[in-house]
């Protein structure tokens, strides 16, 4: 089971990554390396921080919806730091958290469900 230290950085960037199709997006960190190795972002092994990046290109723009949108991704990659992989139907841990018609706002049962069930 991955217990991270639950340490996490918030940057604005557009750079970092050469995709530019996400609002915000989450990597694990090991000392200076990032150990992301799944195609849905969880973490095989622990780590000792996260850093969520923040698109400043898309962050503001109709693809990551309008402004009450923006609290529940950021809420999102929060639980992704804390150790909760992509979830469906409509758990702040979805993967279209982002969607206008997305109905999570704050973290469901399901949502913290998963975090007690890792710590």
């Amino acid at each position: 089971m991955n217990k991270p230290a639950s340490e996490m950085d918030f940057y604005r960037t557009a750079d970092d990554n050469p995709r530019r199709d996400y609002c915000a997006i989450t990597w694990h960190i090991v000392g200076t390396t990032d150990v992301n190795t799944e195609p849905n972002g969880a973490p095989s092994r622990n780590w000792e921080f996260g850093r969520v990046y923040i698109n400043q290109h898309t962050f503001k723009t109709p693809l990551c919806g309008n402004a009450s949108r923006r609290a529940p991704i950021i809420a999102h990659e929060m639980g992704h730091v804390m150790g909760l992989a992509h979830a469906g139907g409509t758990t702040l841990m979805a993967r279209t958290i982002s969607s206008p018609t997305s109905p999570a706002t704050a973290p469901t049962q399901d949502d913290r469900n998963g975090i007690n069930a890792l710590y």
